[in-house]
């Protein structure tokens, strides 16, 4: 029996403290953090893309905020906060494809041809 998984995932990651200011929401002074928000599918749990990233200042009790600019926010951080696999998951799944493939293709022996027998009378 063959078993695939499929299926999909939002992940939040907080990337710290931007500073506090006055929340609309709560109308009071609150801690902004800013959060990098995306959805994640996946097959077999390797084969893994990444959608919707978007990056968010959040207030941290009602959680309401404003999104940000990913290029500025990505350009000040050095790299991307995304764990590798959510990141590149779909490459490695090309790649372990194309092995299989190559190395299945380089498994099988040649084929002969049958040979027929003529018979002259």
């Amino acid at each position: 029996m063959f078993f695939i998984s499929w299926g999909s995932k939002t992940v939040v990651i907080n990337l710290g403290l931007t500073g506090s200011y006055f929340c609309g929401i709560c109308e009071h002074d609150r801690d902004f953090y800013r959060l990098l928000h995306y959805r994640v599918h996946h097959v077999w749990w390797i084969f893994r893309w990444a959608t919707r990233k978007t990056y968010r200042d959040a207030c941290d009790i009602c959680g309401r905020g404003n999104e940000v600019d990913a290029r500025e926010v990505e350009e000040r951080l050095g790299k991307s906060p995304m764990p590798f696999l959510d990141r590149f998951g779909w490459a490695f799944g090309v790649i372990l494809l194309a092995a299989f493939v190559t190395f299945a293709t380089l498994d099988t022996p040649p084929r002969s041809r049958p040979t027929q027998s003529v018979s002259r009378g």
